[in-house]
Protein backbone atom coordinates (compact mmCIF):
# COMPACT_ATOMS: atom_id res chain seq x y z
CA UNK A 1 0.00 0.00 0.00
CA UNK A 2 2.66 2.61 0.84
CA UNK A 3 4.67 2.33 -2.58
CA UNK A 4 1.18 2.86 -4.65
CA UNK A 5 0.60 6.02 -2.37
CA UNK A 6 4.24 7.21 -2.49
CA UNK A 7 4.11 6.86 -6.72
CA UNK A 8 0.98 8.25 -6.78
CA UNK A 9 2.19 10.93 -5.02
CA UNK A 10 5.54 11.58 -6.85
CA UNK A 11 2.94 11.56 -9.82
CA UNK A 12 1.04 15.06 -8.39
CA UNK A 13 4.35 16.08 -7.03
CA UNK A 14 6.15 15.88 -10.66
CA UNK A 15 2.56 17.35 -12.16
CA UNK A 16 2.45 20.51 -10.36
CA UNK A 17 6.11 21.21 -10.66
CA UNK A 18 5.60 20.73 -14.84
CA UNK A 19 2.99 22.99 -14.69
CA UNK A 20 5.02 25.07 -12.73
CA UNK A 21 7.66 25.36 -15.07
CA UNK A 22 5.00 25.72 -18.24
CA UNK A 23 3.35 28.66 -16.78
CA UNK A 24 6.70 30.51 -15.74
CA UNK A 25 8.85 30.07 -18.35
CA UNK A 26 6.26 29.37 -21.21
CA UNK A 27 5.75 26.40 -23.26
CA UNK A 28 9.23 24.72 -25.02
CA UNK A 29 9.79 26.07 -28.46
CA UNK A 30 7.91 28.64 -27.71
CA UNK A 31 9.31 32.23 -29.99
CA UNK A 32 10.23 34.82 -27.53
CA UNK A 33 8.97 38.61 -28.38
CA UNK A 34 11.29 40.08 -30.64
CA UNK A 35 13.56 43.11 -29.00
CA UNK A 36 13.52 46.86 -29.81
CA UNK A 37 15.76 48.14 -32.92
CA UNK A 38 18.52 50.15 -31.33
CA UNK A 39 19.82 52.22 -34.58
CA UNK A 40 23.22 53.31 -35.08
CA UNK A 41 21.62 56.78 -34.31
CA UNK A 42 19.84 59.50 -36.26
CA UNK A 43 20.69 62.99 -35.64
CA UNK A 44 17.73 65.32 -34.21
CA UNK A 45 18.56 68.75 -34.94
CA UNK A 46 18.14 71.07 -31.79
CA UNK A 47 15.40 73.53 -33.39
CA UNK A 48 13.24 70.13 -33.36
CA UNK A 49 13.17 70.53 -29.41
CA UNK A 50 10.53 72.79 -27.69
CA UNK A 51 12.59 75.62 -26.06
CA UNK A 52 11.53 74.15 -22.55
CA UNK A 53 13.31 71.24 -23.51
CA UNK A 54 16.46 73.07 -24.91
CA UNK A 55 16.75 75.40 -21.65
CA UNK A 56 16.71 71.95 -19.50
CA UNK A 57 19.47 70.43 -21.31
CA UNK A 58 21.66 73.69 -21.45
CA UNK A 59 21.19 73.55 -17.48
CA UNK A 60 22.45 70.16 -17.50
CA UNK A 61 25.28 71.18 -19.99
CA UNK A 62 24.45 69.00 -22.69
CA UNK A 63 24.69 71.15 -25.56
CA UNK A 64 26.15 68.49 -28.10
CA UNK A 65 24.70 66.79 -30.87
CA UNK A 66 21.53 64.76 -30.00
CA UNK A 67 21.30 61.48 -31.50
CA UNK A 68 18.11 59.61 -31.11
CA UNK A 69 19.07 56.19 -30.91
CA UNK A 70 15.95 54.07 -30.66
CA UNK A 71 12.13 54.19 -30.60
CA UNK A 72 9.65 51.79 -28.91
CA UNK A 73 5.88 51.82 -28.13
CA UNK A 74 5.62 55.68 -29.13
CA UNK A 75 8.37 56.15 -26.64
CA UNK A 76 11.87 57.61 -28.28
CA UNK A 77 15.54 57.49 -26.66
CA UNK A 78 18.32 59.41 -27.15
CA UNK A 79 21.57 60.25 -26.21
CA UNK A 80 22.95 63.89 -26.21
CA UNK A 81 26.72 64.76 -26.08
CA UNK A 82 28.05 66.88 -23.18
CA UNK A 83 30.19 70.23 -22.92
CA UNK A 84 32.55 68.25 -20.49
CA UNK A 85 32.76 65.47 -23.18
CA UNK A 86 30.32 63.16 -21.90
CA UNK A 87 27.02 61.88 -22.60
CA UNK A 88 23.61 62.70 -21.66
CA UNK A 89 20.54 60.15 -21.81
CA UNK A 90 17.03 61.24 -22.42
CA UNK A 91 13.70 59.71 -23.09
CA UNK A 92 10.83 61.34 -24.72
CA UNK A 93 7.38 60.32 -26.31
CA UNK A 94 8.45 60.24 -30.28
CA UNK A 95 7.54 62.99 -32.26
CA UNK A 96 8.53 65.61 -29.43
CA UNK A 97 9.41 66.39 -25.61
CA UNK A 98 12.05 64.81 -24.04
Amino acid sequence: MKKVAYAGGSAVLLAAIAAFVLLTTGANGATPPVPPAISSGTHVPWNALGTSDQAMLTRLGATGQITEVGSVDGTSFYAVDGSDGGHCYAFGRSGGGL
